[in-house]
C-alpha cells in the first residue's frame, strides 16, 4: 500500500507555502512505514523495521478494501477552523484508492505571508495529528507516525526545497494577502 499526500486549497487566500517536494517527502515517509504486500520485495533492512510497519498483510484495511488499494490524503486549510477536520473516506474501487481530506486551521500571518519557519510547526503538527486520526479510523497502527513526526517536521523545515520560500518571504506576488499589490491580476 502506498500513502500519498497532495495539497488542494479551496478557500481563496488560504494556503500554506509547501511545495510538491514536501508532498513527496511526506508521502515517502508515510509509505515507508507500510509493510510491503510481498515481503520478498521488501522495503525494509531488518525484521524490526518490518514489524514496526503500519499495515500488516492481515490488517483490517486489506480485509475491508483489498491488498491492492492505496491511501490518498488531500491536505487543505480553512480560515474558520479551530481544530483539524478529517473528511472521508471516499472509496474508488475502479482506481483502487481510499481518499481522505485533512483540513487544517489557517491563521493568516499579520504581514500576509509567513516570515519564520517556526510558524509552520503548528500546521505540520496538526497535519500529522490528522494522519494519525485517519490511520486509527482504519484500525492501522499510527505509532510510527507519532514517534517520528517531530523529526519529520524538523527535516521539512530544514530542507530548502519543501517550502516555497519566495512566497514564504514575500518576494513573489503574495496570494495570501490580496491587498499586497501585484496579486497576479486577481481581485
Amino acid at each position: 500500500m502506498n500513502i500519498g499526500l497532495t495539497q488542494c486549497y479551496v478557500e481563496v487566500g488560504v494556503r500554506y507555502p509547501f511545495t510538491h517536494i514536501f508532498q513527496r517527502f511526506v508521502s515517502e515517509r508515510l509509505t515507508s512505514c507500510v509493510q510491503p504486500l510481498n515481503p520478498q520485495f521488501g522495503l525494509f533492512d531488518s525484521s524490526e523495521e518490518r514489524d514496526s510497519a503500519l499495515v500488516h498483510p492481515a490488517s483490517s484495511f486489506n480485509t475491508r478494501y483489498g491488498e491492492q488499494f492505496d491511501l490518498t490524503l488531500f491536505m487543505s486549510a480553512r480560515a474558520a477552523l479551530k481544530n483539524v477536520e478529517v473528511r472521508g473516506p471516499t472509496v474508488s474501487r475502479k482506481y483502487r484508492v481510499v481518499e481522505y481530506g485533512i483540513f487544517l486551521p489557517f491563521e493568516r500571518p499579520p504581514s500576509g505571508y509567513f516570515t519564520d519557519d517556526r510558524e509552520l510547526v503548528k500546521p505540520l503538527t496538526t497535519l500529522f495529528q490528522g494522519v494519525v486520526t485517519i490511520l486509527r479510523s482504519l484500525d492501522l497502527d499510527a505509532s510510527v507516525v507519532i514517534t517520528n513526526s517531530s523529526q519529520w517536521i524538523e527535516e521539512i523545515l530544514a530542507s530548502p526545497e519543501t517550502i516555497d520560500r519566495e512566497t514564504f518571504r514575500g518576494s513573489k506576488p503574495n496570494f495570501l494577502n490580496p491587498n499586497s499589490g501585484d496579486n497576479g491580476g486577481k481581485q
